[in-house]
């Protein structure tokens, strides 16, 4: 969920809350989740956008869906988002670089054309 949970969608504000729960361990893995009614009397949302954060817990990974059953706590939970650098001295560093290995690969490249046109 990349968006600010102000600026985005009630079912993505919903799959979040539940996301953090998630993470702080308060629904452990293989933990069955309130059924669609019980989430939407509790969330304050309709039946429909609770099945759209459904369909966002399980393609994210966070939740798996047992036909008949019901849906539970993945058991194994997907990494976190990766986090950026830190410090502006981290992402100068790396733009340094990425920025020597695009000049290496310019030199690369006009020495090949210059073969190619020269005939050698």
């Amino acid at each position: 969920m990349s968006q600010s949970p102000a600026r985005s969608y009630p079912y993505q504000q919903v799959a979040a809350k539940i996301i953090e729960k998630i993470r702080a361990g308060k629904l452990p893995p293989d933990q069955k989740l309130p059924t669609i009614r019980e989430m939407a009397d509790e969330y304050g949302i309709t039946t429909a956008t609770v099945q759209r954060v459904i369909r966002a817990l399980t393609d994210g990974g966070y939740a798996e869906t047992v036909p008949g059953v019901g849906v539970f706590v993945s058991k194994v939970l997907p990494d976190a988002e990766p986090t950026p650098p830190a410090t502006v001295e981290q992402l100068a560093a790396e733009l340094f670089t990425l920025r020597r290995s695009v000049e290496e690969l310019a030199e690369r490249l006009e020495r090949v054309e210059s073969r190619t046109f020269d005939g050698t």
